[in-house]
């Protein structure tokens, strides 16, 4: 069964980087990604993962609110 990972943060250029890298590491792997701790929270109620990557710093909701909740 494939690893599920998402990435949070509000930079789409971070979220690239490290989806790529995950890749390149786990190629058979899913890899999700939100912009902030809103759109993860709704993302973690409709599915399950493996690992979670969030940015502490974010818009809406940072990482550590999304966290919490």
């Amino acid at each position: 069964m494939a690893q599920k990972f998402l990435v949070v943060d509000d930079e789409a250029d971070i979220r690239d980087i490290l989806i790529f890298n995950l890749k390149e590491l786990y190629p058979k792997c899913e890899a999700n990604q939100a912009g902030n701790g809103v759109e993860a929270l709704e993302l973690t109620r409709k599915n399950k993962y493996d690992v979670i990557y969030t940015d502490f710093k974010m818009p809406m909701m940072d990482g550590a609110e999304f966290i919490k909740k």
